[in-house]
């Protein structure tokens, strides 16, 4: 991962009312939000520059490529940075199959759990610190 950078974040979901949703939470950050609309273009995006994302931020219903295969996929490249996901509904395999690929929080989704995301981003800013400078307020 480039750390003379900003922190970069990748974003898959296919509601636009969720990526601008993500987006407004997490402005006040240092942080640079790439928003794709599927599971495809965001494996799309890692094959290109993957070493470049800390995060990837994912739904798991999308169309052309679910959350879950797109998480296996880039993982395979290799991927190496953080994973979490939102759903309204994640079975038990499909559980199973996020632990097994490291993804660091499957995240119900619903009105409130995305204001869980300055959290998850303030962990991988510090894991990844002196690089990326947490910002003082973690509130949206």
């Amino acid at each position: 991962m480039n750390t003379s950078a900003p922190l970069r974040i990748l974003h898959a979901d296919d509601s636009p009312v969720m990526r601008t949703l993500v987006r407004q939470i997490l402005a006040g950050y240092s942080a640079q939000l790439d928003s794709v609309e599927d599971g495809r273009e965001a494996l799309d995006r890692l094959r290109v520059a993957g070493s470049c994302y800390a995060l990837v931020i994912t739904d798991q219903q999308m169309p052309r490529m679910t959350g879950l295969e797109m998480a296996e996929q880039a993982r395979a490249l290799p991927f190496t940075g953080e994973i979490a996901v939102f759903s309204t509904n994640v079975t038990e395999r499909e559980r199973e199959g996020f632990a097994s690929l490291g993804v660091h929080s499957i995240l119900k989704k619903n009105s409130t759990a995305v204001f869980s995301l300055p959290d998850i981003v303030k962990t991988v800013m510090e894991r990844s610190a002196p690089a990326y400078p947490v910002p003082a307020h973690t509130s949206p």
